[in-house]
């Protein structure tokens, strides 16, 4: 077995000119420079990018059972407070265009030195900000987000729960708050999925036997829906489904099935300040452009039965959003092929860091 020490992994990785490995050295802290490809110039800029990780507070350890194998174990010892920057040296001087930071709270279940996700209480939440400058030389005005979010687990009550914000140039934009519980008695390492060739086995697969107890919805510090689903799997595979089949030209009956089924699991309702009501919520099946799909509709006091989403948005957003929901699966399975890719490099970077204090203790 091995240990590597994430608070005092303090370590310079500078990408070399070809960009095809690092040259190591220490440093104050975790550090990786790379190249920065310069959109504006159309040119590659060597070493322009920085990642800076500033490890504090207390620590626990980890078995990271993704970057070991059968014969040998990889131990992380993890600070419980991470601060973290992205800076770009375009201007000639590095400037941080992402920094935040990521807390993580354990309460171990037992007596081992070692945590169990899947046993021990565990909280992380975290801060992720960014800046990009005006370009008046090209019109772009600039941009600062605040991203907040807060994750917790408990196993004991089979209970996790969500918190995400987003701030966008002062303004509120969206706010997420959810409880959800596991209804199997063997809790689900998500780890464990992301070498699953399908997106759609994986994603089932981590939210299968899911239930969202408590689920809200704020936009712009006002519209605010509230949500509940009995069964997250089957609701996600209902969607999947009926996506296939509105892609066959399926017909309005067939899309109405789905619908039927879908508000069987979720129940939902919309309010905003200023009304001193819950507007009821449920799905409806509307037709979009040629074909037929299941969408949001509301309850309002002074209507008879349900408003589909269509027909209180232009025709150009509705499908602009259907649109967007169909595609996305595409990102989203590169992205778990990308977690792949970054478990292989950090093996091999674990790799050359040992080589590196091998060459060092041989001196």
């Amino acid at each position: 077995m091995g240990t590597v020490d994430f608070t005092e992994f303090n370590y310079r990785f500078t990408m070399n000119d070809e960009g095809t490995s690092f040259d190591i050295e220490p440093a104050d802290n975790f550090e990786m420079i790379v190249h920065l490809y310069n959109p504006t110039i159309q040119q590659i800029m060597p070493r322009s990018m920085k990642l800076t990780l500033k490890a504090g507070g207390s620590s626990f350890l980890l078995l990271m059972k993704g970057f070991s194998t059968e014969d040998f174990a990889m131990v992380g010892k993890m600070p419980t407070e991470f601060e973290y920057a992205i800076a770009n040296k375009v201007s000639g001087e590095w400037e941080d265009a992402f920094w935040g930071s990521f807390k993580n709270e354990v309460n171990q279940s037992g007596s081992s030195a070692y945590i169990n996700r899947m046993t021990d209480v565990f909280n992380i939440s975290g801060v992720l900000n960014s800046f990009l400058p005006p370009d008046n030389k090209n019109g772009y005005v600039g941009d600062a987000t605040t991203l907040t979010f807060a994750i917790g687990q408990d196993p004991a009550a089979n209970k996790a729960s969500l918190q995400c914000g987003l701030v966008q140039n002062g303004r509120e934009m969206i706010q997420l708050d959810g409880v959800m519980k596991n209804l199997s008695e063997q809790p689900i390492d998500i780890m464990q999925f992301t070498k699953s060739p399908s997106l759609l086995e994986a994603v089932v697969a981590m939210i299968s036997g899911i239930s969202i107890e408590e689920g809200t919805v704020t936009l712009l510090d006002d519209l605010s829906a509230s949500l509940k689903i009995s069964n997250c799997a089957e609701a996600l595979g209902l969607v999947f489904a009926m996506s296939n089949a509105r892609r066959n030209y399926a017909n309005y009956q067939t899309i109405d099935d789905y619908a039927q089924q879908l508000n069987g699991l979720v129940s939902a309702s919309m309010t905003c300040k200023g009304v001193n009501q819950q507007i009821p919520m449920r799905i409806e099946t509307a037709k979009i452009g040629i074909d037929y799909w299941a969408v949001p509709a509301l309850n309002f006091a002074d209507e008879n039965g349900y408003v589909s989403l269509t027909d209180m948005l232009d025709k150009e957003s509705i499908e602009y959003m259907v649109n967007i929901a169909d595609h996305a699966a595409v990102p989203m399975y590169k992205s778990l092929i990308t977690v792949n890719q970054l478990i292989r490099y950090m093996r091999t970077l674990s790799g050359t860091v040992k080589e590196q204090q091998q060459k060092l203790q041989q001196q």
